[in-house]
């Protein structure tokens, strides 16, 4: 058999079997979806798609993020029965997935070869976090397709063969997407521009310069309308949001969050993530190596991955130096998929099938710990939510709830809608009162008291070993805490106490 005919096999089979298992590792994490826990984070988001089209639109304005998400979310869940909301939820961040998939498959495949689509499906579905959030409730994997999207129509675009009016349409129709999906995707959007301009003025004419700047200005101009929610915003994360400003720790903080699998498995995990990252380098020092070799649209596909993350840390750090600390790693989920398509870009043109085999089984072994483990946590989270929902329908209707960890009254506030739902000694984000009549007030112990003087049914749900010392400073005014059971609630363990009078 000729040598090309026998690297065309090759390929051939490293992209059946990579995106073979691509395909299952995709199914069991759709199996993953089928249980009704929220955390924190996405009481909000099934909250503001809960009301009207006009609601989504406030209460994101509300918010600290863009709304065409919550415009996505409400539109998938009305596709679904009411009672598979959360499920509909759920699904709805499964669904990019899919489309990252039929990317790799179609786009990828058709100009970077099978064995290429096969490990861009291979990194999508395997590599550290990402699991998590085509499950979660909030608009990362949604933000991730769009980028990757608009990524693949830059790259036709400054191809001389594949340049196309509908290839500018779409990149420029995904980047407006983008910047109305979440922030720091919009930093990523920002990238893609810079990369196309420079490109554009180095191996194109006037005519793609224009086009391009007309782009930039048309987007500018699209998101006028949004800038005073924008900054309104970012005047009410700096004055008490809960991230901590960026430091010198959190590059490598960085790079732990995009390479280290998420298991309980101790020191092997930093081995993996370690064996990961040399697999990086060395492509990437490869590439560098022959970069002379290589065309401006090889280069540009290879580093967009990594200008964009750059990119957002180093806004990341300005924020933090201006005094409004506003970035956190999950923000990054959304370039990944620029970051992984980059790498296989450099590995199909390094041409080496050492580098396919190695690339490959690095990802397998992220893939073994990471899967394993979301797997696991996800499977151990439905099972224990089977017997709290079956405690929290012991709690009467119309109860009031008092918690003394505000992301439990944030969840308590979803599961009882007819709840009054307070926070002991703390305060819940002002939005909750918003979404849910007035609740996540704070109470002192003299209002708990005068809570169960005018209620037939308060509740305590304590997380925490603070909860002991409460229930025990409770008992010294004369309030009796019955003990009913422990729960854990999606990452929330807490104890529920029937609240009452000593001499009752």
């Amino acid at each position: 058999m000729p040598m090309g005919n026998k690297k065309k096999l090759f390929s051939n089979l490293i992209g059946i079997i990579t995106i073979g298992i691509s395909c299952f590792v995709a199914v069991l994490i759709v199996l993953q979806t089928r249980c009704g826990d929220i955390w924190y984070d996405e009481v909000f988001s099934v909250a503001f798609v809960q009301g009207s089209w006009k609601d989504v639109i406030s209460f994101t304005a509300m918010d600290v993020h863009p709304p065409l998400y919550y415009l996505y979310l409400k539109a998938i869940t009305g596709l679904f029965p009411a009672s598979y909301f959360i499920v509909a939820c759920k699904i709805a961040s499964f669904i990019p997935l899919i489309g990252m998939l039929i990317l790799a498959m179609t786009w990828v495949r058709k100009r970077y070869g099978l064995a290429a689509a096969g490990i861009f499906a291979l990194l999508i579905t395997l590599m550290p976090e990402v699991q998590n959030y085509y499950v979660e409730i909030r608009m990362y994997s949604f933000a991730m397709l769009l980028i990757t999207i608009s990524r693949c129509c830059l790259i036709d675009i400054i191809s001389k063969e594949n340049e196309s009016k509908c290839k500018w349409i779409i990149f420029f129709v995904s980047c407006i997407a983008i910047a109305y999906t979440q922030y720091f995707a919009c930093v990523a959007v920002i990238a893609l521009y810079a990369m196309l301009l420079l490109i554009s003025v180095i191996t194109k004419g006037k005519k793609h310069i224009r086009n391009t700047l007309i782009m930039i200005g048309l987007s500018v101009l699209l998101y006028i309308p949004w800038l005073p929610v924008f900054y309104k915003q970012i005047k009410n994360v700096s004055g008490s949001y809960w991230i901590q400003p960026l430091t010198l720790r959190s590059i490598p903080g960085c790079i732990k969050y995009i390479f280290l699998p998420v298991s309980g498995e101790g020191k092997i995990t930093y081995l993996v993530a370690g064996i990961m990252i040399l697999v990086f380098a060395i492509v990437y020092s490869l590439f560098i190596f022959k970069i002379k070799e290589m065309n401006a649209v090889c280069i540009a596909g290879s580093f967009m991955g990594i200008t964009a993350l750059a990119l957002m840390v180093i806004v990341g750090y300005i924020a933090s130096i201006l005094g409004s600390p506003i970035f956190t790693y999950r923000y990054m989920i959304p370039a990944l998929g620029l970051l992984y398509l980059g790498v296989v870009i450099a590995v199909n043109s390094l041409d080496k099938r050492i580098l396919l085999i190695i690339l490959v089984l690095a990802c397998l072994l992220e893939g073994w710990y990471g899967v394993k483990n979301f797997v696991w946590e996800e499977n151990y989270k439905a099972q224990h939510f089977k017997s709290a929902e079956l405690l929290m329908s012991q709690v009467p209707k119309g109860s009031v709830i008092v918690a003394n960890f505000d992301h439990v009254a944030t969840i308590s506030s979803y599961y009882f809608p007819e709840s009054n739902v307070y926070v002991y000694e703390g305060e819940a984000d002002s939005l909750i009162g918003k979404l849910y009549h007035g609740n996540g007030t704070l109470v002192s112990d003299e209002d708990v008291y005068r809570l169960i003087e005018e209620n037939e049914n308060v509740y305590f749900f304590g997380s925490f070993v603070s909860r002991d010392e409460i229930v025990e400073d409770w008992s010294k005014i004369g309030i009796r805490s019955e003990y009913k059971d422990e729960c854990l609630v999606e990452r929330y363990w807490f104890n529920i106490y029937r609240l009452g009078f000593e001499n009752e």
